[in-house]
């Protein structure tokens, strides 16, 4: 039986169908990016998309991908660091609680870290269309390009997972098992981070998610990245639950 996951943002709870309008709109700009015009992200099946999708980014590779948003990354790299650098360490949050009526929080949050850990490119992609290429960088940090919330084009970011002083969302002490770390542009800026949390909760457990990012970004940014929060996370909630 699939988890059942309630997903609330600003107070508020979205219904799954939401999520999964969200997750078909941000499909069909993606496949549009890529190349791919036969498919109806509308009105095809969900696990079908995501796997046309997902199969796409992995054709292509990391240099097919390059060719196509390289110059898209050049300019976000620099503007996000322009902005990091001009905030002054102030942040805007992006939350999301998703709660699963299964699993557990020390199981997924160890699923989790070993799929970062392993560079498990696939199971990253699939999760969300905004997700272009996951990979471990030479430091051995974790090297993510995707779309973060409304933003016209991706940006590339490496998260280290060590060094967690610049942060600004505080530990709850409530919440035993987390992933956190701070993310850094492409030109070494740091830029903001992720704060994630997990407690078991009722039969199940619940996921308090938050990404700082430079106070300067704009706010419709952050508030859309709570989507993607949802969508991301729900579709690895229900992964991890089935390996």
């Amino acid at each position: 039986m699939a988890a059942a996951i309630r997903v609330i943002v600003g107070g508020r709870e979205i219904p799954p169908s939401e999520v999964e309008r969200w997750e078909r709109r941000r499909a069909a700009s993606v496949l549009r990016r890529l190349g791919v015009r036969d498919v109806d992200a509308a009105t095809v099946d969900i696990d079908d998309l995501r796997s046309t999708l997902t199969e796409r980014k992995l054709e292509l590779g990391h240099s097919g991908i390059e060719k196509r948003i390289g110059r898209q990354l050049a300019i976000t790299a620099r503007v996000a660091s322009v902005a990091a650098v001009v905030s002054r360490g102030r942040r805007r949050i992006a939350r999301t609680d998703l709660l699963s009526d299964t699993g557990s929080a020390t199981a997924f949050a160890a699923w989790f870290t070993d799929r970062v850990e392993t560079a498990d490119e696939p199971r990253m992609l699939v999760a969300c269309p905004d997700h272009y290429m996951v990979r471990r960088s030479p430091q051995g940090h974790n090297e993510v390009t995707e779309t973060v919330g409304n933003a016209p084009m991706p940006l590339r970011l490496t998260i280290d997972y060590d060094d967690l002083a610049s942060l600004r969302t505080p530990q709850d002490p409530d919440f035993s098992s987390r992933v956190e770390g701070v993310a850094s542009s492409t030109l070494g800026v740091r830029i903001g981070g992720v704060r994630h949390q997990f407690r078991d909760e009722g039969t199940g457990f619940r996921a308090r998610l938050a990404v700082e990012f430079p106070v300067l970004l704009p706010p419709p940014i952050a508030d859309a990245h709570q989507m993607h929060l949802a969508c991301e996370f729900s579709n690895w909630i229900r992964a991890s639950l089935h390996d």
